[in-house]
């Protein structure tokens, strides 16, 4: 069955530009966010030789750049420099939800935010007995939600690679509030919430993947894949700064976060 952890926000949020734009100065970032239950799968496996350093302890991340090939059971991911593939697209689009595929583009320094929410529907016993259906909208604190934070840098230590900052906010259904004398799992949702922040070097232009199993103790782990490159700005008039339109409010909610 395919995964119900689905998102349908997404939010990029940009600092706007005070200074004019130079060569190498615009980032490109290519994320591929999917989810899915680990009770869908009895083994994972990893070409340990495409892992890379982290730099700090990050214990709940495994990091891999191309080319590698991970295996889910039977269904294996290759990436390489240019692209990624499932050996069986029918069955990874049942197995792995994709929560957002947007493009990023960003100026040296800025940071881009990824926000997607889920509403979440659950059963409320009433005093009478009955049953009542409630949803928490998308938006809410107690639906599930994840927040995906990108910065790249030039990485003066490695050719052809970028420092990248990778924070993540998440919050999945880790359980659900038990409804005396109903056995299913439909009372309100349990959030189990982990945050965690990372750096690591990427290849520009090329494929890297991020897997974090079980955040907060979860049923559920995220995958991210991410290709990052830089682009030469495009010349601006003499006196002239380039400047990105302003984009819509968002909501009051996630502008908070």
């Amino acid at each position: 069955m395919k995964t119900r952890f689905l998102f349908i926000i997404v939010l990029v949020s940009l600092a706007i530009w005070s200074a004019p734009l130079h060569a190498k100065d615009i980032y490109v970032f290519k994320p591929r966010i999917y989810v899915f239950k680990n009770s869908d799968f009895r083994e994972f496996k990893a070409d340990s030789a495409a892992f890379t350093k982290t730099g700090e302890s990050a214990p709940h991340w495994l990091i891999l750049t191309s080319p590698t090939t991970l295996r889910f059971d039977r269904l294996t991911l290759d990436l390489t420099r240019e692209k990624f593939a499932w050996s069986d697209a029918t069955l990874a689009d049942k197995k792995f939800s994709l929560l957002t595929a947007p493009t990023v583009v960003t100026n040296i320094g800025q940071k881009a935010t990824l926000w997607v929410g889920s509403p979440t529907q659950y059963f409320e016993k009433l005093p009478d007995g009955s049953f009542h259906l409630q949803e928490l909208p998308k938006d809410s604190p107690a639906s599930p939600h994840c927040t995906i934070t990108l910065l790249a840098r030039p990485d003066d230590t490695a050719t052809g690679s970028l420092a990248v900052t990778f924070a993540a906010d998440i919050a999945a259904t880790g359980a659900r509030e038990k409804i005396p004398g109903v056995d299913l799992d439909v009372g309100k949702p349990i959030l189990a919430v982990f945050k965690d922040e990372l750096k690591f070097t990427a290849p520009c232009d090329a494929w890297t993947a991020l897997l974090c199993q079980s955040p907060g103790g979860s049923d559920y782990s995220l995958l991210l894949l991410l290709k990052v490159s830089q682009q030469e700005a495009p010349a601006a008039p003499a006196g002239q700064k380039l400047v990105p339109a302003p984009r819509p409010a968002p909501p009051a909610d996630a502008q908070q976060r």
